[in-house]
C-alpha cells in the first residue's frame, strides 16, 4: 500500500479513504498475530505506509473516517510496541496527523477529537514520557517524540481544556495509594 501511495501521489486521493482503513485494518490482524508469535515487521511497514499517504495527501485529515482509522493507528498498544522501529513509525504518523490539524480551527475541535480518539492529551504526553525511560530509546525515536511533544504543548497551552483533571485522577491512584501506606506506616511507628 505504501508503495501504491508513492506511485500514486496525489493521484491517490480519489482513494485515501479506503487505503487508510485497509491500513488501519491490517495493523489490528497484525497486532493480533503479535499477540499469538507474530512478527512486528508488518505493523512497521504499515504504519510506513500510513505515514506516506499523510505525506502524499494534504486532505487526508478531512475525509471522514480519519478520526477513528487513525485512532486505531496510534493506540497506546501500537505506540508502546516493544520494538523501537514500530515505536518510532508511529511516532511518525502521530506527528503527521498532529501536524495536519491545526489547534485553533473551529475553537480546536479537530485536535480535541484526535486526541480523544488516542486516548486523550495526557495519555499521549504519558505514553512519550514512557517511551523517553525505555532502554531502547534512541536518537532518532527522541528527535519525533520532541516534535510531538512540542505540537501537544503548543496546543494545550492554547487550550487547557485539552487534559481533563479526571485524565490526570486517574493516572494518580497508584501514587495516592502509596503516600496513604506510607502516612499509614507513619502512624503506625507513632502509635
Amino acid at each position: 500500500l505504501g508503495l501504491l501511495v508513492e506511485q500514486q501521489g496525489s493521484g491517490a486521493e480519489r482513494y485515501m479513504g479506503r487505503v487508510l482503513s485497509a491500513l488501519t485494518h491490517s495493523v489490528t490482524v497484525s497486532l493480533s498475530a503479535t499477540e499469538t508469535g507474530g512478527e512486528w515487521e508488518s505493523i512497521y511497514h504499515l504504519l510506513t505506509a500510513a505515514e506516506k499517504l499523510h505525506a502524499a495527501l494534504a486532505q487526508l485529515p478531512h475525509t471522514p473516517d480519519y478520526l477513528s482509522d487513525v485512532a486505531l493507528l496510534l493506540c497506546s498498544r501500537v505506540l508502546h510496541h516493544r520494538h523501537t522501529w514500530v515505536q518510532l513509525a508511529a511516532a511518525r504518523v502521530l506527528g503527521r496527523a498532529l501536524g495536519a490539524i491545526d489547534p485553533k480551527a473551529q475553537g480546536g475541535v479537530g485536535l480535541r477529537k484526535l486526541l480523544t480518539a488516542c486516548g486523550g492529551a495526557f495519555a499521549l504526553v504519558r505514553g512519550m514520557c514512557a517511551q523517553v525511560a525505555s532502554d531502547s530509546f534512541d536518537e532518532r525515536l527522541s528527535e519525533q517524540v520532541l516534535r510531538n511533544l512540542i505540537h501537544l504543548c503548543t496546543a494545550l497551552h492554547h487550550d487547557r481544556k485539552l487534559v481533563k483533571d479526571s485524565e490526570v485522577d486517574a493516572a494518580h491512584p497508584e501514587d495516592g495509594e502509596d503516600d496513604d501506606d506510607d502516612d499509614d506506616d507513619e502512624g503506625g511507628a507513632r502509635g
